[in-house]
């Protein structure tokens, strides 16, 4: 069964985490902006190596712990952001959600975009560290990796519940107005750990069981629940979608037509 799981892309990141600075900050925002527009390209086309990982590592090498502390203190919570999102793009999981809960620490404007995104890098960093262990798994081929139940149960499914309440939780705290894109993008990542969590239940093939599509039909079961379960606790008024194609479509639906993430979707959904 060929599985495609979405990598998470930080696309529209830059116009709102690059949006403060002074003279002395603005090399290394640059740097995170050239960083950002070529992880973007290779997202679009993945071929070869990807030139961002090069540019976050000068990002993080800049971003030390004493070069942040020397910062102005409004701009502290904003290094850390970015130092957090440079770790996490590089594979340094840990490190990114150690920078996260630092950066957190020293919020001063509750609902800022920084906090939240602050928030959202546990769900962000969950969600890179499943696809990078999904790819790890043995396979056929490209994109054929084998699930059981049991491991579709446990990291998958239950890491897939923590992810996307870290999502869920950092937005909440977004104060009225602010740049509408941290909205978009939040939507969009939402949608995009739906699909990849769909993926996996599609892709539960245990070759030792004598009727492998009663797990796979389990597996779609249990993903559809917490679909639904995420969603009612984000929204009050949610009517249970009887497939999780239909919860995505909602989600995809919050996103303006004519914005970029939104045609995303409509391309990574052909």
């Amino acid at each position: 069964m060929q599985t495609t799981i979405l990598r998470s892309t930080v696309l529209a990141l830059l116009a709102f985490l690059c949006s403060c600075g002074t003279i002395a900050y603005r090399q290394v925002q640059g740097a995170f902006a050239e960083a950002v527009a070529a992880d973007n390209s290779w997202s679009v086309s993945p071929f070869g190596i990807n030139a961002a990982a090069g540019l976050y590592e000068t990002v993080r090498a800049e971003l030390t712990d004493d070069y942040i502390a020397n910062l102005d203190k409004r701009l502290q919570t904003n290094a850390w952001l970015l130092r957090a999102v440079s770790e996490w793009r590089t594979g340094a999981y840990l490190l990114a959600r150690q920078s996260a809960a630092k950066g957190s620490k020293l919020v001063t404007q509750q609902g800022s975009r920084d906090q939240v995104m602050l928030m959202m890098i546990d769900g962000l960093v969950i969600d890179s560290d499943l696809r990078d262990r999904f790819q790890a798994l043995p396979s056929n081929g490209p994109m054929d990796q084998k699930v059981d139940l049991a491991m579709f149960t446990d990291p998958f499914h239950r890491e897939f519940v923590i992810a996307i309440e870290a999502l869920d939780n950092g937005f909440a705290q977004k104060g009225r107005g602010g740049d509408p894109d941290l909205e978009w993008y939040y939507r969009y990542q939402r949608w995009r750990l739906m699909v990849n969590l769909r993926s996996v239940a599609n892709d539960v093939d245990d070759i030792a069981d004598a009727d492998p599509a009663k797990d796979r039909k389990q597996a779609n079961r249990d993903a559809l629940q917490a679909v639904n379960e995420a969603n009612r606790k984000l929204d009050s008024g949610w009517t249970d979608a009887t497939k999780i194609g239909d919860a995505l479509d909602a989600e995809s639906q919050r996103i303006p037509a004519d914005h970029p993430l939104r045609q995303l979707i409509e391309v990574l959904s052909r």
